[in-house]
């Protein structure tokens, strides 16, 4: 009955939205996260019978199972709840450089309290995108010199300091942002602690193709742990699936923890269905992720 009625209302509801997610890195976490918290929540809280509806004995029995697999189950399900506003800082320099004229496009950031693990996803019109540290050179000879939570700072040829923003339809919620910069002056190697994802968009957009023939094999391609703090649930371990190959070139490692999607603390099944509504009209993704202790903060966009 609840594998059913799983397969009638979320599974579609998956097929309809997924081509708006799953671009990037964080788009097959994030899918893996809500097909599996769909499914916790029709355990927890399953479809009334209807009145053509009759429950066989081995239906009845299955139900049942589930919850005697409960602490198994937890392990693979990934819970969202309240909305969190962001912390930030105001930057001087990012308020003060004007926007650049380059013609870059800036597709994400991987921004962290390390400036050594901060990266910038940066693309040219025709161009694809590549991930650049602070100091190297983009297309057009401006250097990277400044990576924050929604734009970078770039130091053009003639010294000039220059902003490039991720686009603006990526702030549909009206917020303003004052991130936290990450500067050159502050770097310091920490290259075990990095977050560096090694596949390309195009071979995620060939998984997200496959996922949509068939949503079920989304179960299983990351395994996850909650982490409980005081009794209550304070993120998800991340742990590889049958794909380790894949867990791996998405730069993830065996007990990184994802602390928020998209600003969603992840603490609260009950609410759980509502990150799947946020993320059909979404055009970007900021996965919060802890590794040894560090967060970084991952944004991508979902625009193909």
């Amino acid at each position: 009955m609840t594998n059913s009625y799983l397969d009638k209302r979320v599974v579609p509801f998956l097929q309809q939205q997924s081509p708006r997610l799953a671009v990037w890195v964080t788009g097959i976490i994030v899918l893996v996260i809500a097909y599996q918290m769909a499914q916790l929540v029709w355990v927890l809280f399953p479809p009334p019978v209807g009145e053509g509806d009759v429950l066989e004995a081995g239906e009845i029995r299955q139900t049942l199972g589930s919850e005697e697999r409960a602490p198994l189950e937890l392990a693979r399900l990934h819970l969202f709840g309240k909305v969190r506003a962001r912390q930030s800082r105001s930057t001087a320099t990012a308020e003060e450089a004007p926007d650049t004229k380059l013609r870059l496009t800036l597709r994400g950031v991987v921004a962290a309290g390390d400036p050594d693990l901060a990266r910038a996803i940066i693309s040219e019109p025709a161009g694809e995108e590549k991930y650049y540290a602070l100091d190297d050179k983009l297309p057009g000879g401006a250097v990277l010199k400044e990576i924050a939570a929604d734009r970078v700072i770039l130091q053009t040829r003639a010294g000039r300091m220059e902003t490039l923003r991720l686009p603006k339809k990526f702030g549909g919620s009206g917020r303003s942002s004052s991130p936290t910069k990450v500067t050159t002056r502050d770097r310091r190697v920490s290259d075990r602690n990095r977050i560096v994802p090694r596949i390309s968009a195009a071979e995620l957009r060939d998984y997200r193709d496959k996922m949509l023939s068939n949503p079920q094999e989304l179960v299983g391609l990351i395994r996850t742990r909650p982490v409980k703090k005081g009794g209550e649930i304070k993120g998800f371990k991340l742990f590889p699936g049958r794909d380790r190959a894949l867990f791996k070139r998405l730069g993830l490692r065996s007990g990184d923890v994802i602390v928020s999607v998209n600003g969603m603390e992840l603490n609260d099944p009950a609410s759980g269905l509502a990150l799947l509504s946020q993320l059909s009209s979404a055009t970007e993704v900021s996965v919060v992720l802890e590794r040894r202790g560090q967060r970084q903060t991952v944004t991508l966009s979902l625009e193909e």
